[in-house]
């Protein structure tokens, strides 16, 4: 994941070196998903019992598209200063695919991106 970010944020900058005028936030977020996109299964195994697993991807799934949805919603009345919320979002993205693996974690926290989604708002 950290090597991620690091290879996003090497595309961000050398665009940005080429093209001034290019929102580096922006970039960012858009280097990103192209590097997650190239992977091919960039889900993370759960783990616990079958049916906690069968139960936490459905709630996993629905938190994802949740974000997708906001992002998309962004994008459809963009303005720059959503450049740092789409960014924020694309990254709970990655995060919920690649850093929980726990089955338990996903169904405790079933409501998690719409928490994400009022705190990313509030600030």
């Amino acid at each position: 994941m950290k090597n991620l970010f690091k290879a996003a944020h090497k595309m961000a900058r050398e665009i940005k070196a080429l093209y001034p005028e290019v929102n580096y936030s922006f970039q960012f977020s858009l280097c990103l998903k192209y590097l997650t996109s190239k992977k091919e299964d960039t889900m993370i195994e759960l783990e616990g019992s079958e049916k906690q697993i069968t139960w936490a991807t459905e709630i996993r799934n629905s938190n994802i598209k949740l974000l997708q949805a906001e992002i998309d919603q962004l994008k459809a009345r963009y303005h720059p200063n959503f450049d740092i919320a789409i960014a924020k979002f694309e990254k709970a993205i990655i995060e919920a695919q690649t850093k929980q693996s726990s089955a338990k974690y996903w169904i405790d926290h079933q409501g998690v991106a719409g928490v994400y989604i009022q705190k990313v708002y509030s600030k």
